[in-house]
């Protein structure tokens, strides 16, 4: 992470021609490392739907929202406590 605050205050200024102050840099680089391991933490959640949960919602004939609002709370219930940041490596 530390290589990656570098990089953005040192290189990403030149390289797109732009000006950032430490903050600026800090913020946007804590916020990159944070998402990368946000959208694995959501991925995961996803990926841990069973196969029969989708044909269930299927052979119901509910539209493409109705099971993927159904999904949302299982995939939310899951990994509540690693949103908060106490897992994260950040």
């Amino acid at each position: 992470m530390l290589v990656m605050l570098l990089w953005i205050y040192y290189g990403l200024p030149p390289a797109l021609g732009i000006r950032l102050d430490v903050l600026s840099a800090g913020i946007l680089g804590l916020a990159l490392c944070d998402s990368a391991f946000e959208a694995e933490i959501f991925r995961a959640g996803i990926q841990s739907i069973e196969k029969g949960q989708h044909d269930a919602a299927e052979s119901l004939g509910l539209n493409y929202w109705k099971p993927v609002r159904i999904h949302a709370k299982d995939v939310f219930t899951g990994f509540g406590h690693r949103v908060d940041g106490t897992d994260s490596p950040c």
